[in-house]
């Protein structure tokens, strides 16, 4: 888990058999999204492999972001059997923005490969999602 922060680049990881998200990056929504933005931006989630993630909670994913951030990307990683059955395995909650996020591969979950939250009127915004590939999900 990484919170607030900032300029931070998290690589090269292999995380196995978790009970809820495998890399976690962001924290803050709700007047952060639209409003004054916080310290965070210039984070990098790239290369990570990650697989049988989530097996106990469900509101999460391999790789799950939260809060604006600017400048920041997910790309690179590899995904597999997230068994989160709702959310996705590339999955930014409510508030997340300004993420590119390619050139990532999920395999083998019940949700869908990528998913932007977007209730409780702080949705996911100015996400770019491009050369995702998806086998066996929702």
């Amino acid at each position: 888990f990484a919170g607030y922060v900032r300029d931070t680049t998290i690589s090269h990881n292999s995380v196995a058999e978790t009970g809820y998200t495998a890399i976690s990056l962001g924290w803050g929504w709700g007047t952060h999204v639209l409003g004054r933005q916080t310290f965070m931006r210039n984070n990098h989630v790239v290369s990570n492999r990650m697989e049988r993630v989530v097996s106990a909670l469900n509101d999460g994913g391999c790789i799950y972001t939260l809060g604006p951030q600017p400048n920041s990307t997910v790309s690179l990683n590899y995904c597999e059997a997230d068994r989160a059955p709702v959310v996705g395995s590339f999955y930014h909650d409510n508030g997340s923005r300004y993420f590119r996020t390619t050139r990532n591969v999920a395999s083998n979950s019940p949700a869908p490969c990528v998913y932007l939250q977007g209730c409780c009127g702080a949705p996911a915004l100015d996400v770019a999602v491009s050369l995702v590939w998806c086998r066996g999900e929702a």
